[in-house]
């Protein structure tokens, strides 16, 4: 397994534990950092590095 391929399921895991806690997505952009994803009700934000995990947050934004 390659270190990005990691990396992204680190990310996928974080994404769908906030989701899974009913929270929701407010507000997304991009910093020299990645993507950073705030979410509602709550004072923690994200920040995605990986390109799989940017399309991963984009597509459960679209879905929801």
């Amino acid at each position: 397994m390659s270190e990005e391929y990691k990396e992204f399921l680190k990310e996928k895991e974080i994404i769908e534990k906030y989701l899974e806690k009913g929270l929701k997505i407010e507000k997304i952009y991009e910093n020299l950092d990645g993507t950073v994803v705030k979410f509602s009700n709550s004072d923690e934000e994200i920040i995605l590095t990986t390109p799989n995990a940017r399309k991963l947050i984009v597509t459960k934004l679209i879905h929801a």
